[in-house]
């Protein structure tokens, strides 16, 4: 990865970067989603433990993960939704996400497990409660059924370097090379995601908040609205411009026009509200699940195989 003197120190390797900064980060030299990370015999042990912080409805588990996912947090959890099926037996896991971020190895281990388990035919889906930001906001578009709670917000945006400066030049172009190629997956990952969802029923605009109707003229190549927000014609017209380019894509099977719509939206690095976020695909509802009654999260309700 890079050379260094015999008297001076060696360079920090762009695996060493952590990059908390709310974004996908760490081990940027490729992304973790293609090779499998070594782990201590102490981390396999601490994986396969039993988790005592899973909820459970009549239904399904609920697993909570709530604030910054680092690899700990990542392990913690791939063993909590290992343990609601394997232990527990259930065949639809929720995801219960509020977290400002996480380390791009982070997310990529989650990622691997929704998909292995969903090969075994076990449904993860995600709730957004409150906010949810990069690799969490990246996970919460991937699930089975995707719901956010009213007034929540999503922050997708591209994976950021952090610390570069112990970094030598060809470690740095090194670093962002394999960065560029996680984006690159991620962005194809929701485009292929956005295929398999139906685009949401005609309805009134209310609901997108004033600072998201400036994003959605820049996505539709319109005149960006007035600061103070857009006058009801201009809500009617933006949101149905909006519809019509979501729904030539979809119908069309357009991966590559869905693709340059969410590389649009990373670039611009901005947060989107619950309802905007349901317009561009990225969740199926907002507010409470029609298909589920009030109850309380509390002991599993077991329904052991024959």
């Amino acid at each position: 990865m890079g050379t260094s003197s015999a008297s001076g120190p060696r360079p920090a390797s762009p695996e060493c970067a952590s990059g908390r900064l709310g974004s996908l980060a760490g081990r940027p030299r490729q992304p973790p989603l293609f090779r499998r990370p070594q782990r201590s015999a102490r981390r396999e042990r601490r994986r396969k433990r039993p988790m005592s912080d899973i909820g459970f409805r009549r239904d399904k588990a609920v697993v909570p993960l709530h604030g910054w996912i680092d690899a700990e947090a990542a392990d913690r959890l791939v063993a909590a939704l290992r343990s609601a099926h394997e232990d527990f037996f259930y065949d639809r896991i929720e995801l219960s996400l509020r977290s400002d971020g996480s380390t791009l190895e982070a997310a990529a281990e989650i990622l691997r497990e929704m998909q292995r388990l969903r090969a075994r035919g076990v449904a993860v889906d995600t709730v957004v409660q409150g906010g949810a930001a990069s690799g969490a906001a990246f996970l919460a578009a991937l699930g089975d059924r995707r719901r956010a709670d009213a007034g929540s917000r999503l922050y997708l945006h591209g994976a950021r370097l952090g610390d570069q400066s112990q970094f030598t030049a060809r470690q740095t172009l090194l670093a962002a090379q394999g960065l560029a190629l996680w984006d690159e997956t991620a962005i194809a990952l929701l485009a292929d995601r956005a295929l398999q969802t139906a685009p949401p029923s005609d309805g009134d605009a209310e609901g997108i908040p004033s600072a998201d109707w400036h994003v959605i003229a820049e996505l539709v190549s319109a005149p960006s609205p007035r600061m103070s927000g857009p006058t009801a014609t201009q809500r009617r017209d933006l949101r149905k411009r909006l519809r019509r380019t979501v729904r030539k894509l979809v119908s069309t099977k357009d991966r590559k026009g869905l693709v340059g719509l969410y590389s649009g939206l990373f670039d611009r690095e901005v947060s989107v509200g619950a309802e905007l976020a349901r317009e561009l695909l990225l969740i199926d509802s907002v507010g409470d699940d029609p298909e589920e009654a009030p109850e309380a999260v509390g002991e599993p309700c077991l329904h052991v195989p024959e």
